[in-house]
């Protein structure tokens, strides 16, 4: 229910003010397909109690490092650039690497192009790519941040395309 909700959600936020580049109808439904990814814990998850529990007896337990992403391939532009960027389930904002993006490493296990490896995305390359001339920056509960300028493309996914989506 909760996975559902959440591509609900990313539907709604992509489909606001946006038009169908084909006028096929289906039932209703676009297939997204989607990864998740667990990072591997730090810590191992605990319930700080021993012995046996009856069944629906809460038990409490304390979670550390925990961090599961949901993530879907894309299409960015008229020319289809393809990327693999993570559901932000906190989030009605989509967010794609620029192909001049510099990634800042902040976890030793990070490369210098960590950033860079699920794909980029060069405006340039879109004849649809229109800059917004808006600039945007966002910080992150961990301190990081992402900073960068606002751009309206059309954006695929499930075999869909919407334009002007920004």
């Amino acid at each position: 229910m909760f996975l559902k909700n959440i591509f609900i959600a990313l539907a709604i936020a992509l489909l606001v003010d946006a038009t169908p580049t084909t006028t096929k109808r289906s039932a209703g439904f676009v297939a997204l397909d989607f990864s998740v990814v667990k990072t591997p814990k730090a810590f191992p998850v605990t319930n700080g109690q021993e012995g046996k529990t009856s069944k629906r007896q809460a038990v409490p337990v304390t979670l550390h490092n925990e961090q599961v992403t949901y993530a879907a391939d894309i299409t960015v532009g008229s020319n289809n650039q393809k990327l693999n960027v993570i559901v932000d389930t906190g989030s009605s904002d989509l967010w794609v690497p620029d192909v001049n993006v510099d990634c800042q490493v902040t976890y030793s296990d990070q490369t210098a192009d960590f950033c860079k490896q699920k794909g980029t995305y060069d405006p340039s390359g879109s004849s649809a790519s229109q800059d917004l001339n808006t600039p945007f920056k966002i910080g992150y509960g961990d301190g990081s941040s992402s900073q960068g300028t606002l751009y309206k493309d059309t954006v695929g996914f499930g075999g869909v395309s919407i334009k002007n989506q920004v």
